[in-house]
């Protein structure tokens, strides 16, 4: 019986988190918000990040390529 009472509150804890989540997230859209790390909202936060790591991606395998050129066995 414990074990559903502790279930129970922690959905109840998940849900209001969320809530609050999407509120703060609607507040920030509306520009009332102060936005999420310079973002509007979690979802622009989110895509910013993936951006960034595609650069990086992309910068390191340049970068591999270069090496790998460099130090090819000569033949």
């Amino acid at each position: 019986m414990d074990t559903k009472i502790q279930l129970n509150k922690l959905k109840s804890e998940v849900l209001d988190a969320k809530m609050i989540r999407l509120t703060e997230e609607g507040e920030n859209l509306k520009g009332n918000g102060k936005g999420c790390c310079g973002a509007k909202s979690y979802q622009e936060y989110v895509k910013i990040k993936v951006q960034e790591g595609d650069k990086e991606i992309a910068q390191l395998t340049a970068e591999r390529q270069r090496v790998a050129e460099k130090h090819m066995p000569s033949m």
